[in-house]
């Protein structure tokens, strides 16, 4: 339900905004700051507080200038008409228009925010090309005003393939992407009504944010890539057969207590047969706190265990992940790995995965050669044969990390991502599901604050009211979202579709 401008508490607060951001003073003789909105039109009262001051619009000194919505199909209007008729149906494009800098005077800002700017391009450029199997990299065109725009031939991704994701079938992988992107905005007439036409898709843009945070969710990485349901099924895809797998092919495997990402014991192993010229594929080996501690040790051949994770190459270089149950069941998120920075703490297929390899593969040391070798008593002369020729020594296991490490830092240069920066994708998902401020608001709406400022009293109450009390959880934008851009753009030249 939309807040009307002429009753509730929230007008005053609106009005309040508005008065203030246009440069005049509040009846009261003039406002510095808001306070926190009762829902509803509860009234207080007397001397109850409102709750704790915020500042007006928020605490950003220097806070974004957005790409408007009808400068944004403008440019991409612009844009398509320069390239060929034949590949207009297959382009999309990612905007970074939210995290356009706006004036300012601050050094330390001046600093940030370019590069806030810089970090969304390269997280939309590395995550495309880590979910596309097409041979080389390629990082997106960057068009329209100060290159806010980045466009995406879903071609060179192998994007333009039709997708199946939770039985549903979708004509590419953009059209099984916007069905799961809360922010994706269906418009029509204007500039949107031509870019429909020409494009064949109702949805021609997503903000940078909202793209990364949903392309890089499980179900659709998994879909997008066609990876399959099991472990089994991957390593047989991949080539690595029965004759092939752990127990009777070539591997390199270590074993190691000490993790950190696991409070348990943890088993590594690469792939080191023909299958995969000049890729890579390593397995680990989780385990449940139940299990015993010492199991990785006395049983080191042991192929099973309560948890895997892989991470093989991709033809252009990147890395894959893949999580599973014991039994090789396909997962989204690992039962035994920790990420602190997740929600619920636990590792998260993608975003996790590419936090944690963003330099290659993790460095660890094997513990399980020196101990059968140490008790060889306790181990039969095949295994401790198998265990010599399986498990390398540092040096040499040393050498194959690290060759598969400068592979991937090279296929993520190319994907635009320069050597020794922090990853840009797991930044970017984090950031998305934190809670919004005022001026974040104001840009994924496409406004800059002033305009959120004087749109305030139209939109739904939860989101008005929360973002004038200063927090805005994401749940709650994304369940009001489109009920929000209907209010602030319907009737507009290109408008959103469907409005009540």
């Amino acid at each position: 339900m939309g807040v009307r401008a002429t009753q509730g508490p929230l007008f005053g607060v609106a009005a309040a905004l508005w008065i203030t951001a246009c440069g005049g003073a509040a009846a009261d003789g003039g406002v510095s700051a808001l306070p926190d909105v009762p829902a509803g039109n509860e009234t207080l009262a007397p001397g109850e507080s409102l709750g704790p001051a915020v500042p007006l619009g928020g605490e950003d000194p220097c806070p974004p200038r957005p790409l408007t919505l009808n400068d944004t199909l403008t440019a991409m209007l612009a844009d398509v008409q320069t390239q060929p008729a034949s590949s207009r149906p297959f382009l999309r494009y990612v905007s970074t228009g939210q995290f356009r800098p706006g004036p300012c005077d601050r050094s330390d800002e001046l600093e940030r925010a370019p590069g806030e700017l810089a970090r969304a391009r390269m997280a939309v450029s590395k995550l495309v090309n880590a979910m596309s199997r097409e041979p080389s990299a390629t990082v997106p065109e960057a068009v329209g005003p100060e290159g806010l725009l980045l466009r995406l031939d879903l071609r060179h991704y192998g994007w333009e393939r039709s997708v199946t994701l939770d039985g549903q079938s979708y004509r590419d992988a953009w059209q099984a992407l916007v069905t799961r992107a809360a922010l994706a905005l269906e418009l029509e007439g204007g500039a949107a009504g031509e870019l429909s036409r020409q494009l064949d898709t109702r949805v021609p843009v997503l903000p940078a944010s909202a793209f990364v945070a949903t392309a890089s969710r499980a179900d659709i990485y998994y879909a997008v890539l066609r990876l399959p349901d099991t472990l089994l099924e991957l390593k047989r895809e991949l080539g690595i057969d029965a004759s092939e797998d752990l127990d009777r092919g070539r591997w390199a495997r270590a074993a190691f207590s000490n993790s950190g990402v696991s409070k348990e014991p943890r088993g590594v192993a690469r792939y080191r047969g023909t299958a995969l010229p000049g890729g890579y594929f390593w397995q680990s080996f989780e385990y449940a706190p139940s299990a015993r501690s010492d199991a990785l040790y006395l049983e080191p051949l042991a192929t099973q265990a309560d948890g895997h994770e892989v991470l093989f190459s991709l033809p252009n270089g990147l890395p894959a992940y893949f999580a599973s149950a014991g039994d090789g069941t396909r997962l989204a998120e690992s039962r035994f790995v920790v990420d602190p920075a997740q929600n619920n703490g636990r590792m998260q297929v993608t975003s996790s995965c590419v936090s944690c390899h963003n330099g290659g593969i993790i460095t660890f040391e094997d513990t399980a050669r020196s101990f059968v070798e140490d008790n060889a008593d306790l181990f039969s002369d095949a295994v401790l044969a198998r265990v010599q020729d399986t498990f390398p020594n540092e040096s040499e296991m040393a050498a194959l990390r690290d060759a598969d490490s400068q592979r991937m830092v090279e296929a993520a240069e190319l994907a635009g991502q320069p050597v020794n920066a922090p990853d840009p994708v797991s930044r970017l998902v984090l950031d998305y599901a934190s809670s919004l401020t005022f001026d974040r608001l104001a840009a994924e709406l496409f406004l800059d604050r002033a305009s959120l400022i004087e749109r305030l009293p139209s939109l739904p109450e939860e989101i008005a009211a929360a973002a004038t009390s200063g927090v805005l959880e994401r749940s709650v934008f994304e369940a009001h979202y489109r009920q929000a851009a209907c209010a602030i753009y319907e009737g507009t030249e290109s408008a959103p579709v469907g409005c009540p």
